[in-house]
């Protein structure tokens, strides 16, 4: 049974690579530019304090306290709060 679901697993999994590759290849005709699928949400916050400040030109609690901002000012013009 074991055997079987091992098996299972790696043809599923190169099932995925090759709809991945051509998801890659139908970006491209577009002339699209690739890009890493949860950017933001996964491979930013790995980032040290350095890495972050060389990417975005600004420390990660500067960008924090700008997003806190920005968020207010959107629930006050959204909300009138």
């Amino acid at each position: 049974m074991m055997i079987i679901m091992t098996e299972w697993i790696l043809h599923l999994n190169e099932l995925i690579e090759l709809l991945l590759e051509l998801d890659e290849l139908e970006v491209r005709q577009r002339g699209e530019k690739p890009r890493n699928r949860n950017y933001y949400e996964i491979i930013v916050p790995e980032y040290d304090d350095l890495l972050f400040k060389k990417h975005f030109r600004m420390s990660r609690v500067i960008f924090e306290i700008i997003n806190f901002i920005q968020l207010q000012v959107c629930l006050k013009i959204n909300f009138n709060i």
